[in-house]
């Protein structure tokens, strides 16, 4: 006795890999796809809940893959509000906008260095596609 044949879905996607729509009903024709130019990717097993937050089209291998977490590495999350003291953050992407308390800054090298010299908690966020999006505060004092 055999059990349910495999479940499979569709996942219509933007160029840049984001999810735009899953269709979970069975389709053995997919020419209409074809036929309005959509980017699509044909995939066994059950549509994830959070396909639309956690996952993305890998364009590289044209697979579902789970988004990717920034691996910033922070020296320290409290420094001297001297104008000297230095936050190094690593590990960011290459290039990345980074907001600090609602201004964004461009980063290259995947690295940015803060120091304060006034105190405050300042508020660091980034929201890059198709990584997930990173928070971190840092404290001058």
């Amino acid at each position: 006795m055999s059990g349910p044949p495999p479940s499979t879905f569709i996942v219509v996607f933007e160029p840049n890999g984001f999810p735009r729509w899953a269709l979970i009903t069975p389709v053995s024709d997919f020419s209409f796809l074809v036929d309005n130019n959509q980017n699509f990717v044909v995939v066994e097993g059950e549509c994830p809940p959070d396909i639309h937050s956690h996952w993305y089209c890998d364009l590289e291998s044209g697979e579902l893959a789970r988004r990717p977490e920034i691996a910033a590495t922070i020296s320290s999350s409290v420094i001297a509000a001297d104008g000297v003291a230095e936050c190094i953050i690593a590990g960011l992407p290459d290039p990345v906008t980074l907001t600090m308390d609602g201004v964004e800054h461009v980063i290259e090298g995947g690295e940015i260095t803060i120091t304060a010299s006034t105190p405050g908690v300042f508020r660091l966020a980034i929201d890059q596609w198709p990584y997930l999006p990173w928070e971190t505060e840092i404290t001058a004092q």
